[in-house]
């Protein structure tokens, strides 16, 4: 197991605290960050899983949470673009400011899929750097373990043995559910998918799905009635066998597209949280694969 080998060479002796003041800005990321770290960590999450990841309310509660942190933990690729740095500021919080020690962008980890450094405001709410929904992709979860544990263990280094103990087990946990996800997602392999927004396309490519059409005729502006009159022939060319978006988007575009054409209609949880089932990293994969092929 590479990445727990890896982060050997990083658990050297040293002093500190018993517990480390971990902020993650997703659910997704806290439970990752409480899988590696244990009892060690303290962790808080920001964004509630409720919300719509690229607009959370900026409230000054939330930079309280920052204050006292020692590591943030974020998501990147220009998801919290919109709310955090203004959070970030107000925490006066120099231990976690970008660049320092106590910040881990998570993307940095993984290549993003799909950039577009050329991107205009013509091209809708789109992220340079790539799609910032490479976590839908679980071969990429093995790499963002390593990185919470290599950041803990220089946070505490007492703890680095145990948080290489615990991102093995982790590892070892994911790679045997990533066989059982495969298994139970076959029988979709190569099915054409319509999606909302951009959100699952990593998890498409590694699930072995089609996605032939995008409801938002550009990410993050409301489909028009004859951008959706357009769809349904999509539709019908293609075979597409169910339409997908997550659980906090506005419904009424996919149910009608779905109800069109007789084909099934899903959402899918967004976040660890957003459904009682996916209350950890394991449960939200398992969730959301449940919902494709029941």
């Amino acid at each position: 197991m590479i990445w727990a080998t890896v982060v050997a060479l990083f658990c050297y002796q040293g002093s500190a605290g018993a517990n480390v003041s971990v902020v993650a800005t997703y659910g997704w990321i806290g439970d990752l960050v409480k899988q590696v770290g244990g009892d060690r960590v303290q962790v808080s999450v920001l964004a509630q899983p409720s919300f719509d990841p690229h607009f959370v309310p900026p409230k000054p509660s939330l930079a309280v949470k920052l204050r006292n942190a020692d590591l943030l933990v974020i998501n990147g690729g220009q998801l919290e673009m919109g709310w955090l740095p203004p959070i970030l500021r107000q925490s006066a919080n120099a231990r976690i400011q970008s660049n320092s020690e106590g910040f881990l962008d998570l993307s940095s980890l993984v290549t993003l899929s799909n950039p577009r450094p050329h991107a205009t405001r013509a091209d809708g709410d789109v992220h340079p750097e790539g799609n910032p929904h490479y976590v839908l992709n679980p071969e990429h979860m093995p790499k963002l373990a390593f990185g919470v544990a290599h950041a803990l263990c220089h946070l505490d280094k007492a703890g680095c043995s145990e948080y290489e103990h615990r991102l093995q087990q982790f590892e070892s946990r994911w790679l045997q559910a990533m066989a059982a996800w495969r298994q139970r997602l076959k029988p979709l392999q190569g099915k054409a998918v319509v999606q909302y927004h951009e959100s699952f396309d990593d998890f498409a490519q590694w699930a072995g799905l089609r996605l032939v059409a995008n409801i938002e005729p550009v990410p993050g502006v409301p489909p028009s009635a004859s951008h959706l009159e357009s769809l349904l022939q999509q539709v019908n060319q293609q075979q597409v066998i169910m339409v997908i978006q997550e659980h906090f988007r506005d419904r009424e575009a996919s149910e009608w597209l779905a109800r069109q054409r007789n084909i099934p209609w899903k959402v899918l949880p967004a976040d660890v949280g957003a459904t009682a089932k996916s209350d950890d990293l394991f449960h939200w994969f398992d969730d959301m694969i449940g919902i494709l092929v029941e």
